[in-house]
């Protein structure tokens, strides 16, 4: 059976292909969220819980990121620091799994986060793309323009001031990353990322008829999710390949002038 090396795993990996959701594989190790439905990476020895998504597997070994333009971001796993875990710059969450790195300035991105796409059309009629604004490169402003002060058009909790945020200065819309394809909270479900008040709120006003009202809302939600996730990776996949082609064009060109 085919086997593959990667840098992230001590042991030679196998790819199979995941027929159905749901099959009981645990994430992958790449970056940390369920494997889904399509080919993917797993250890060849039977006792390793060690599992890549296809696009992990073949994530370029270096970015270079508009979000922090003076130095390339080099793939690493496990994470270059004592503990094993890393606080992602873009979304400030705690990882062990790849990171995109700086050494020269302790710069980290959670692969997903590194692959966000600059701009994004929300489905629920709101006029203008979204840009993705990166604090530390943000213009000087007043205090109430400053990222710091926004909170999430979506949930509606803080964005924290050191994260990026998804923004439409027109608006003055801004959401979390993982709010951006949620629908507007008018409406009165809000699936992505919330700030615990809001949880608790919806807890309260939940009633008898929830399962029957709430769940055609829950269905389009999880549909329109599954289409724009599906379209991200389409567009991941693309990227990818394209990084792919230039690194070997890159490569080719330095053999030719050793030759």
């Amino acid at each position: 059976m085919e086997v593959s090396r990667h840098f992230s795993h001590h042991h030679a990996l196998r790819p199979f292909k995941i027929r159905e959701a749901n099959q009981g594989f645990k994430t992958c190790s790449g970056c940390e969220r369920d494997l889904h439905v399509g080919p993917a990476y797993r250890c060849s020895k039977p006792n390793c819980d060690f599992f890549l998504h296809s696009s992990c597997f073949s994530l370029p070994p270096e970015l270079h990121h508009g979000s922090h333009p003076n130095h390339p971001l080099i793939l690493l796993f496990p994470p270059p620091y004592p503990d094993k875990d890393f606080i992602c710059n873009a979304c400030g969450e705690t990882s062990s799994a790849f990171t995109y790195h700086c050494s020269a300035c302790t710069y980290d991105l959670h692969v997903g986060c590194a692959h966000l796409p600059f701009s994004v059309n929300r489905k629920d009629g709101h006029p203008h793309p979204l840009n993705l604004r990166f604090p530390d490169l943000a213009p000087e402003a007043d205090d109430e323009d400053a990222v710091g002060y926004l909170s999430c058009s979506v949930c509606y909790g803080s964005v924290t001031e050191q994260c990026w945020v998804y923004r439409c200065e027109k608006c003055d819309f801004s959401t979390h990353p993982d709010c951006v394809a949620a629908i507007d909270g008018s409406g009165g479900q809000t699936e992505g990322r919330r700030s615990d008040a809001s949880e608790e709120d919806e807890e309260k006003g939940r009633g008898g008829g929830e399962e029957e009202d709430g769940g055609s809302v829950s269905d389009h939600l999880a549909s329109l999710m599954a289409a724009q996730n599906e379209l991200q990776l389409l567009r991941f996949q693309n990227q990818m390949a394209y990084q792919n082609a230039q690194f070997i064009s890159s490569l080719g060109s330095s053999l030719a002038k050793l030759a």
